[in-house]
């Protein structure tokens, strides 16, 4: 027998007599009303009603961070062809002179990236500690018309998530862009806008099972400069840099499903990122060349500022049932430092445009609650 026969759910956790939780007394009457005999067995079968009560909130009431995870994802793929102006600005041209404007006319180049991102949040309010490992790829071609670089690229993404209750969420991205750089002496400018569209699925973790799948996309602005600072006698380019995103994203409704709970109709979903980055980014003068081929360095620190760090709340309804509550997405990582370094190498023995160049990146991020791991190999091509 049931410990709560003789009472209702809301009795049993003590909701009617004010135990604090997301769970309110309306929920457990209607979960009262909806589960499966099956559910209220494994309800029964916790140690205490307070275990079950943490149980059923853990499973209602969190969620992992899908607009956290698109928006890392898109972000990557923004600053890929970002990144790509700053080849640019060297020149076009494969063996990179130093700080110097761009001189190559109509040159017609193509590019293809990979980048992974290893990110880890601590757990905060209801929500658990979860690592997300991001993986995709990007190509892009562009083209140059005397100081102005434009360009279109696309790629493709798998973005997996998962918590300490085993819960789990898996992103397939498909995301393009259009970029563009305009560099005149030492200064420049950098603008882009890009587009991502998710397929997820989502497995909650711990007693109770939900499943569901839903589309959401992610649209992106980006707009950034800095001015170039030759240091000739030290062999040092010091590069003041600020730029600004801002990203919309949309989630449809979906319904979930599940064997052994009741499962939830969450509702459409929209929210908004607007991220500054202000920062110093560091390279050599020259190329350093051996017999084959040469190579520069280049470092950054970075400050990173989220506007809209809260991304409000999300609703959703029993299925079956009338009721309409609310859950709170985590926060968005509202200041991230950053610092990385990359290296480029490429071959001397030849001064055709028709090199290639190879470049990789290493950066890490972190912030109050998280830290991130970012990693990029990229290759270009000119025709």
């Amino acid at each position: 027998m049931f410990q709560f026969t003789a009472d209702a759910l809301s009795d049993y956790w003590g909701l009617s007599n004010g135990t604090s939780s997301a769970v309110s007394a309306a929920f457990a009457d209607e979960l009262d009303v909806l589960a499966s005999s099956d559910m209220l067995a494994t309800i029964d079968s916790f140690g205490s009603s307070a275990q079950s009560l943490a149980a059923v909130e853990e499973t209602y009431f969190t969620t992992l961070n899908t607009f956290q995870t698109a928006l890392q994802g898109l972000q990557a793929a923004v600053g890929q062809s970002v990144s790509r102006g700053a080849e640019f600005r060297e020149q076009l041209q494969l063996i990179p002179p130093g700080a110097k404007g761009p001189e190559r006319k109509n040159d017609l180049r193509a590019w293809a990236k990979y980048y992974g991102q290893f990110y880890s949040r601590y757990s905060e309010g209801l929500n658990r500690e979860y690592d997300t490992i991001l993986h995709g790829g990007v190509i892009g071609i562009d083209q140059s018309f005397g100081h102005l670089l434009l360009g279109i690229s696309g790629g493709v993404g798998n973005y997996r998530t998962t918590d300490t209750a085993d819960s789990e969420e898996t992103l397939e991205a498909f995301h393009g862009a259009l970029y563009g750089t305009y560099g005149i002496q030492r200064g420049y400018l950098d603008a882009g806008i890009a587009y991502g569209y998710n397929k997820v699925e989502t497995t909650t973790g711990g007693a109770f099972t939900l499943n569901g799948e839903f589309d959401a996309q992610i649209i992106s602005a980006y707009f950034g400069g800095g001015y170039d600072l030759v240091d000739t006698e030290g062999g040092t380019v010091f590069t003041p840099e600020a730029s600004i995103q801002y990203s919309i994203y949309e989630q449809e409704a979906y319904s979930e499903t599940s064997d052994n709970a009741v499962p939830r109709n969450i509702d459409a979903f929209d929210a908004d990122s607007l991220r500054s980055s202000i920062g110093l980014n560091l390279s050599t003068l020259n190329t350093t060349r051996f017999e084959t081929f040469g190579f520069k360095l280049d470092g950054r620190l970075h400050w990173l500022h989220e506007f809209n760090a809260d991304p409000g709340d999300m609703s959703f309804s029993l299925a079956g049932g009338t009721g309409n509550y609310q859950l709170a997405l985590p926060l968005l990582d509202q200041e991230t430092f950053r610092v990385g370094f990359g290296f480029s190498f490429f071959n001397t023995l030849r001064q055709k445009p028709k090199n290639v160049l190879f470049r990789f990146d290493f950066d890490e991020f972190f912030g109050n609650g998280f830290n991130a791991h970012n990693l990029s190999a990229k290759v270009i091509y000119a025709f």
